[in-house]
């Protein structure tokens, strides 16, 4: 006979789901009962076993393990009256279930919040935040929740879309989880006043922005004149003459 398996890496709380494929000659299709069993990487300790029953050259099994490590998975197809017994292996991983929270969006001079959790409970160990591709800072994962601020960061201080992505590698394992962040400027409301005057006469400009923490340079420009670039920031008065 021969046996193909297929099976994927999950985080935990999730399924592992083995799928064998098994064939023979064409008269006559392997019958009988598949034996799965879940052992240490190493292979020299039996964690579980699990049995299902092949259907037209063809069997599936899902199962949980409350585990986190890499698993071997021996598949030992039992035999029938034409057919010897046979097995293969394959290997699988249990990482940590990562869960990232941050908003969709902050202002260039916002600090940026990022809480993140993992399950289960597991040892203390590093991981590394990313922000789109480039390795942005490492964090110290010494609790099971941890909030992180950023603020003044000149990696957040352009407008922009940013996919940030945090890992967490346990046991030669790594998890990841990723979240999309905009990056936006302030958006500004300018108004200017002044009022008609005597020939000889000073100028009043009085000019205001909103929001009032939002300061900028400012130009003025009078009958295709430009005058000196101002700043303002709030409320000001200037005076020509």
């Amino acid at each position: 006979t021969n046996m193909n398996v297929e099976t994927e890496n999950i985080t935990y709380g999730e399924n592992i789901t083995v799928k064998i494929n098994i064939t023979g000659n064409a008269s006559h299709q392997p019958t009988g009962n598949i034996s799965i069993y879940l052992l240490n990487y190493e292979g020299y300790q039996t964690l579980n076993k699990y049995i299902t029953h092949i259907t037209n050259g063809q069997a599936e099994l899902s199962f949980q393990y409350k585990g986190l490590d890499k698993y071997m998975l021996k598949i030992v197809y039992e035999g029938d009256e034409l057919y010897c017994k046979n097995y293969t292996r394959t290997y699988v991983s249990i990482g940590v279930k990562l869960n990232m929270t941050l908003p969709e969006s902050i202002y260039v001079d916002e600090a940026l919040i990022i809480n993140i959790s993992k399950t289960p409970k597991s040892p203390n160990t590093k991981g590394t935040i990313y922000v789109d591709g480039k390795k942005f800072s490492t964090v110290s994962y010494n609790k099971d929740n941890i909030t992180l601020t950023y603020k003044n960061y000149k990696r957040f201080q352009t407008e922009g879309t940013y996919n940030i992505t945090i890992t967490y590698n346990i046991n030669n394992y790594e998890t990841s989880t990723s979240k999309m962040l905009i990056i936006k400027r302030h958006e500004t409301n300018l108004t200017l006043n002044t009022s008609d005057i005597m020939v000889g006469q000073d100028l009043l400009i009085n000019m205001s922005v909103t929001p009032e923490e939002v300061g900028g340079e400012v130009n003025i420009t009078i009958n295709n004149q430009t005058l000196t670039p101002a700043y303002i920031n709030g409320t000001k008065t200037w005076t020509y003459n």
